[in-house]
Parts: C-alpha cells; structure tokens; sequence
C-alpha cells in the first residue's frame, strides 16, 4: 500500500483535511481547490499497489 498526501495553502489558516479512497487521485479536487484559497488544505489517501 502506498500513501499520498497533498498540501497547499498558508499553515497558519484554518485546516482542511480530505480523504480520498483507492481508485480515486488527489487530482479530482482541482476543481474545489480555487475554492478554498483561504485555508490551508490536506489531501490523503491510502491506496493499495500491486
């Protein structure tokens, strides 16, 4: 299993954190990401490699 983790934003704002599941990427959240300019953003998941 493999981890990934993305993060984005000013540490010092409010935290926001998102898990995704297997078969998915941190990628589908490109869209909400102009959203939240505000925060500072944690992107994980736990995806299994073969």
């Amino acid at each position: 299993m493999g981890n990934s983790l993305f993060e984005w934003g000013n540490r010092e704002n409010t935290t926001m954190v998102f898990l995704y599941e297997m078969g998915s990427t941190g990628l589908r959240f490109g869209e909400l990401a102009q959203y939240l300019d505000d925060y500072h953003v944690v992107l994980g998941s736990n995806e299994a490699r073969q």
